[in-house]
């Protein structure tokens, strides 16, 4: 489910095979209704000494981003029980991480995606030596080797990635095009469903990708008040072009899956954007950042007084 095919590069030429990791998230994904859903180079190397056995969050190392960490499992025993060696790493935004890692020519383990839910660890996908997957904002934490058949020096590394095929990328003007044609206007209240969708709409305050778009019409100037509220976490851009070709004009988030957000637009077209800003349980098999929900819109329009501008 989680296999991909990456072009060589320094990284994979250093470390041509990969070793186990495990990936262990820290936070809890919020459920929907039931259904939620260049490696670094060398100055950025940082080298560690291998963990001990114990408590492995609290042993665990910082994971940066962006910089190439290496460490080895060699000289671990069986009597040493299960564990190998564990990284803590903080995604401080809502997006698609690409997680490599690589060892020796004669090691060939697989890649483990696993999340915590209360006490309870479940297995969500495997792979060899690389890992995209969306994480919403959080700590979450890596294990390399956790089944010590394979151990030796490994070079791990983590980055942002919102290309090709990850769950949450950049707006896809292909996708794009047809919403902004069909969106439906923001006259009265609207009522609809959102689902998550890789190269859709997004919000640019930390959004992960949707299928809502809203037209918005002034033909004065005036105070726009928006209210939303939805079954998730979820942001609203306004634009005056669906493209998103000129810059946004507003940009808020929810809290407690609410918002209400006030400005004042001169008389024109604008669009409005709805968009998650959680990701949910990635075994759905709903696509993208797998958030399906329902939520409503609506916009309270006060014209300004005459010769007033915003």
């Amino acid at each position: 489910m989680w296999r991909r095919a990456f072009p060589s590069t320094p990284l994979s030429a250093a470390y041509p095979s990969a070793l186990l990791l495990a990936l262990v998230v820290g936070t809890s994904p919020l459920a929907l209704f039931g259904a939620c859903r260049s490696p670094a180079l060398p100055p950025n190397t940082m080298v560690v000494p291998h963990s001990a056995p114990g408590d492995p969050f609290a042993q665990a190392r910082q994971l940066p981003l962006d910089k190439l960490v290496t460490g080895s499992t060699e000289g671990w025993e069986p009597s040493d029980g299960p564990g190998g060696d564990w990284w803590r790493f903080e995604a401080t935004l809502t997006s698609s991480y690409l997680f490599t890692i690589s060892g020796r020519a004669e090691h060939r383990p697989s890649i483990e995606l696993h999340a915590i839910t209360g006490n309870k660890r479940r297995t969500l996908g495997q792979t060899l030596d690389r890992l995209t997957l969306p994480l919403q904002a959080g700590v979450y934490y890596v294990n390399v080797d956790d089944n010590r058949v394979d151990r030796g020096p490994y070079a791990l590394h983590v980055t942002r990635f919102e290309y090709g095929d990850s769950a949450i990328r950049y707006e896809d003007v292909n996708l794009l095009e047809p919403m902004c044609e069909r969106a439906s206007s923001l006259r009265s209240a609207v009522f609809g469903t959102f689902q998550s969708l890789p190269g859709g709409a997004r919000t640019t305050c930390g959004g992960t990708g949707g299928n809502v778009v809203h037209v918005l019409e002034l033909a004065a100037p005036a105070r726009v008040t928006l209210r939303g509220a939805a079954q998730f976490e979820f942001s609203l851009d306004v634009r005056e072009s669906c493209l998103r070709d000129k810059q946004t004009l507003v940009c808020a988030k929810s809290r407690e899956r609410e918002l209400a957000v006030s400005t004042e637009l001169a008389a024109g077209r604008y669009f409005v954007v709805l968009d998650a800003e959680e990701v949910g349980s990635l075994d759905t098999g709903l696509p993208g950042a797998a958030v399906r929900g329902a939520y409503s819109l609506a916009a309270q329009v006060e014209p300004l007084a005459s010769g007033a501008a915003p």
